[in-house]
C-alpha cells in the first residue's frame, strides 16, 4: 500500500501546480519531454541553508529534549551546505553515472556518493557508501542483506557490486509471493458441511500449487479418508477450478512478462519505466479529471520559459483549493484508475504490479481480513467464546470511536451497545484505539480541530520554480523553497528558519541546438523560399526568424508549411538583388515551446539556389570543376601526342 501511495503521490505533485490553462498543459508536457528523452546528462547545485532548526525544552521532557536537540544540531551540521552533482542516463547503453559531492570552504568538494550502472550491474563507490551509513546512522536500503556485497576494483577504486538480475528476481518473487499470500484462503461458506469444506480446501490449495509449478494435468490427490465420498470430490473439483482461475487472474501476466522484466534488469530501464507509469498515471488524472480545473500558477515570461511563485498564502489557498476539487470528484477516481491502467503496456502493467504492491482481490473486505488477522494473534491465548464476542465488539468500538473521533464528538468509550462482558472489552479496546485516529484523520482534513489557513500564523515563505527549454533536448531549471517561523507563534515550541534552493541544467552544452538542420534558399523575382529539413520526430513545427542585420535585430518571424515530404517550406518577400538577409531557424515541439537554433546562416540574394545548411563555397565549386577540366584536356593532349 505504501509503494501505490508513493507513486500516486508522484503524480499528485506533478498535478497540483498543473491544471488545465494552456500554460499549465504546456509545462506539464515539457517536463513530460524530459521524462522521454533516451540520453541526456544532468548537472546541477543544491544549497541547503539551516538558520534556526529548534525545540522548546519545557517540563519534565527537558533532559530528552537536550539529548534531541543536540542530534538535531548534529543533522543541521552534516546536512546544511553546498553540494554539487552530475551524471548522465543512456537507456540504449544501459548506462547510468551519479556523483554528488558536498562543496568546503576553501571550494574544494568532499565525494559523498559516486555509482555508475553498466548494463546489468550497480556499482557503488565503496568508501562513499560506507560513510553515507555512518553519517545516516542507520543501515541503508540496500543493505538489508545480511552477507555483504561483492567488491570490485576499477581504475583503483573499491566499488560494491550489485547485480540488478538478482535485484529484480528478488522484486518479482516478492510480488510473487505477496499475491500468493493474498489468495492462498479462498472464500467460502462457513455453514458448508465438514467433508464439502475439506474437498474445497483440499482442490482449492492443490490447484494453487499447480498452476504455480506449470502442471496443467488437473492431478487430483484426494484424501484417503474421503475416498468414497463423492460430495468431497465435487466439492474438491470445484476449489481446484476456483483456484485456477484466481491464481490465472491473478499471476497470469505476471508469468507472461516475468523473464522478459528479468532480461532487461538495468537501472535506467528502471528509471525509464517509472517516469512512463507516473506520467501515464498523471495523462489519465488530467484527462478524466481536471480539465476544467486550473490554478492559474504557472506563467509564460518567454517563449520557452515557465515561472511559478507561491508565497505562504498561495500555497495554502492552492492546496484547500486541489484538496476540495480531488475530494467533490473523488467519484471519478474508477475511471481515472481504469483509463490508467488501459493505457499500459504489457510491461508497464506489470511493473505497476509490482511496484505499487499487486492488487487486491474483488471480494475483499477489510472485516475479514481483520478477523482473520485478529483470530490468527489470539486463538491460542483466548477461547472461541471471547473471542468472537470480544472480536464483534472489538469491531463495533473501532468504528463508533472512528466516527466519533471524526465528527469531533466528546470521547465516549463507556458506551456499550450490548450486555456482555467479552463484548464490552473489545468495545472499550478499539474505540480507544481509533478515536484518536479518527480526530487527527478529520483534522488532517480540515474538517475538525485544524485549518490549512492557521499556517499563515504560524510561518512565513514561499515557493518559486522555473523551467526553460533551451534547444531541442537540453532544459534549465531553479527551483528554491524558504519557511520561517512567525515570532507569534513560538508557542509551537519549534523554530524554523530554513532556505532550498535547486539550480539544474540538463544536455547543457547543447543550449541552442535544434537537431540536424539542412535549408535550400532560392530566390527569384516572385520571392524567396526557404525548404528547411530538420532532424527532430518530436518537432509539430519549423519556421525562421530573418533579418536584414547580422545580429538579428528587429528579427521577422514567418512560420513554414509542412509538405508532404516531411520538410517545411517558408515563403518570404522579394528582395533585391545584391541584398543580403540572414535568418534562423526555430522549431515548435508539442508542448509549444520554440527552440531557435544558435548559429546564424545568410544569404545573397544573388546566388539563386544556394544550400546553406551544409553549404559548400561556390568559388571553391567553381575551381575544383576548373581544375578537373584543365586535368582532362591535358590528359587528351598527352594522349594525342
Amino acid at each position: 500500500m505504501k509503494r501505490i501511495f508513493a507513486i500516486l503521490m508522484s503524480a499528485i505533485v506533478l498535478l497540483s501546480f498543473a491544471g488545465c490553462s494552456l500554460n499549465e498543459l504546456a509545462l506539464y508536457n515539457t517536463l513530460k519531454g524530459i521524462s522521454n528523452l533516451e540520453k541526456y546528462d544532468f548537472k546541477g547545485e543544491l544549497t541547503v541553508d539551516i538558520n534556526d532548526l529548534s525545540f522548546e525544552m519545557v517540563g519534565e521532557e527537558v533532559e530528552e529534549d537536550e539529548d534531541t536537540g543536540a542530534l538535531i544540531g548534529e543533522m543541521v551540521d552534516s546536512v546544511a551546505g553546498d553540494y554539487l552533482y552530475e551524471g548522465f542516463i543512456d537507456n540504449k547503453e544501459q548506462k547510468l553515472k551519479y556523483k554528488l559531492s558536498k562543496k568546503n570552504e576553501d571550494d574544494s568538494a568532499d565525494v559523498l556518493l559516486d555509482l555508475f550502472a553498466k548494463g546489468k550491474f550497480l556499482y557503488i563507490e565503496k568508501e562513499c557508501f560506507d560513510g553515507l551509513q555512518e553519517l545516516m546512522g542507520m543501515a541503508m536500503v540496500l543493505v538489508e542483506e545480511t552477507e555483504p556485497f561483492p567488491q570490485k576494483t576499477i581504475s583503483g577504486i573499491v566499488y560494491y557490486e550489485i547485480s540488478l538480475t538478482e535485484l529484480f528476481e528478488e522484486l518479482a518473487n516478492a510480488f510473487e509471493s505477496g499475491i500468493l499470500s493474498s489468495i492462498s484462503e479462498p472464500f467460502y461458506d462457513d455453514e458448508m458441511p465438514a467433508n464439502e469444506l475439506a474437498g474445497y480446501l483440499d482442490g482449492y490449495s492443490a490447484g494453487i500449487d499447480d498452476f504455480v509449478a506449470g502442471n496443467n494435468d488437473n492431478q487430483i490427490n484426494y484424501k484417503e479418508e474421503y475416498a468414497d465420498d463423492d460430495d468431497y470430490k465435487a466439492s474438491y473439483d470445484d476449489g481446484y477450478t476456483e483456484a485456477g482461475l484466481t491464481a490465472a487472474e491473478a499471476l497470469g501476466d505476471f508469468y507472461l512478462y516475468k523473464d522478459s522484466f528479468i532480461d532487461k534488469a538495468n537501472a535506467a530501464y528502471l528509471i525509464k519505466m517509472f517516469n512512463t507509469v507516473v506520467y501515464k498515471l498523471s495523462d489519465s488524472f488530467i484527462e478524466n479529471l481536471l480539465d476544467d480545473f486550473e490554478l492559474s500558477l504557472v506563467k509564460k515570461v518567454s517563449g520557452n520559459k515557465y515561472t511559478i511563485h507561491m508565497d505562504m498564502e498561495d500555497i495554502v489557498e492552492q492546496f484547500t483549493n486541489f484538496s476540495a476539487y480531488m475530494e467533490e470528484n473523488s467519484d471519478k477516481l474508477p475511471d481515472i484508475m481504469t483509463a490508467f491502467l488501459e493505457s499500459l503496456a504489457d510491461e508497464e502493467e506489470l511493473f505497476f504490479n509490482m511496484f505499487a504492491g499487486g492488487f487486491m482481490p474483488d471480494d475483499f473486505e477489510f472485516d475479514d481480513e481483520f478477523d482473520d488477522e485478529f483470530d490468527d494473534e489470539f486463538d491460542d491465548e483466548f477461547s472461541e467464546d471471547y473471542m468472537e464476542g470480544y472480536s464483534d465488539g472489538f469491531q463495533a468500538g473501532y468504528d463508533a470511536g472512528f466516527e466519533d473521533g471524526t465528527n469531533g464528538v466528546e470521547q465516549n468509550n463507556n458506551y456499550v451497545p450490548v450486555d456482555d462482558s467479552d463484548y464490552e472489552q473489545g468495545y472499550y479496546d478499539g474505540y480507544t484505539e481509533s478515536y484518536l485516529t479518527g480526530y487527527e484523520s478529520a483534522a488532517y482534513e480540515g474538517d475538525q480541530g485544524f485549518d490549512p489557513a492557521q499556517i499563515l500564523g504560524m510561518f512565513e515563505g514561499g515557493y518559486d520554480y522555473s523551467l526553460e527549454k533551451t534547444g531541442r533536448d537540453s532544459y534549465a531549471q531553479s527551483e528554491s523553497f524558504a519557511i520561517k517561523t512567525i515570532e507569534e507563534a513560538e508557542e509551537l515550541g519549534i523554530k524554523l528558519d530554513i532556505a532550498i534552493s535547486n539550480v539544474m541544467t540538463i544536455n547543457g552544452t547543447d543550449k541552442g541546438d535544434i537537431g540536424l538542420v539542412k535549408t535550400q534558399v532560392n530566390s527569384k523575382e516572385s520571392g524567396t523560399t526557404i525548404r528547411i529539413n530538420i532532424d527532430d520526430d518530436n518537432a509539430v513545427g519549423c519556421g525562421i526568424y530573418y533579418s536584414t542585420s547580422p545580429d538579428m535585430k528587429n528579427s521577422v518571424k514567418v512560420e513554414g508549411v509542412k509538405q508532404p515530404d516531411g520538410s517545411y517550406l517558408v515563403t518570404l518577400p522579394e528582395f533585391k538583388q545584391g541584398s543580403i538577409f540572414y535568418f534562423k531557424v526555430y522549431s515548435v515541439d508539442t508542448a509549444g515551446n520554440i527552440v531557435m537554433e544558435a548559429k546564424t546562416q545568410q544569404f545573397n540574394v544573388s546566388a539563386e539556389g544556394a544550400d546553406t545548411g551544409n553549404q559548400f563555397p561556390i568559388a571553391v565549386l567553381i575551381l575544383a570543376i576548373s581544375c578537373t577540366a584543365l586535368c582532362v584536356l591535358s590528359k587528351k593532349k598527352l594522349s594525342a601526342k
